[in-house]
């Protein structure tokens, strides 16, 4: 189990405390990823915690969200980091492997955002206010089932 303080240093968190007009706020997602580690959207902090779930001992990697960016939602995904930020926004880490503290850029790519990624938004209840309940990508449309729902499977429609 890995624990952290209130703060702003590799093993803390952003916390905003309640107030009469308010709830508390804190990190608003947590990504299982493909290379086994976990992910925290520390967006009180602007950045992403990575760290090892099988070694509470480990320290976090902290990587630094682009200063004009407010994501609600995460989901990392073949060596990239996708946040919502109204949409998808994809980020690639930049600066060294192994530094405590890298960075994040927006990639150039004009791909979109591939239909697993955006369907793994939509079940954690991030999708696209024109169309609450489906993403078309050209002729095929995925239906998603909300999270808030006992089912969590997806059908794909032709």
């Amino acid at each position: 189990m890995k624990h952290f303080s209130n703060g702003n240093s590799l093993n803390s968190i952003g916390i905003i405390d309640a107030s009469p007009d308010a709830p508390e706020e804190g990190p608003q997602a947590l990504y299982a990823a493909d290379d086994g580690g976990l992910w925290l959207l520390d967006q009180n902090n602007g950045r992403v915690l990575r760290f090892d779930a099988k070694n509470s001992g480990a320290p976090a990697q902290s990587y630094e969200l682009p200063g004009d960016m407010r994501p609600t939602d995460l989901v990392v995904r073949r060596g990239s980091v996708y946040v919502w930020d109204g949409s998808p926004q994809a980020l690639q880490p930049t600066g060294l492997p192994d530094a405590p503290t890298r960075g994040l850029a927006r990639t150039r790519s004009t791909e979109p955002v591939d239909d697993f990624t955006l369907s793994v938004f939509a079940q954690m209840g991030s999708q696209v206010p024109e169309s609450p309940d489906r993403f078309r990508r050209g002729l095929r449309t995925i239906w998603c089932v909300p999270r808030r729902s006992a089912l969590v499977n997806l059908a794909a429609i032709s």
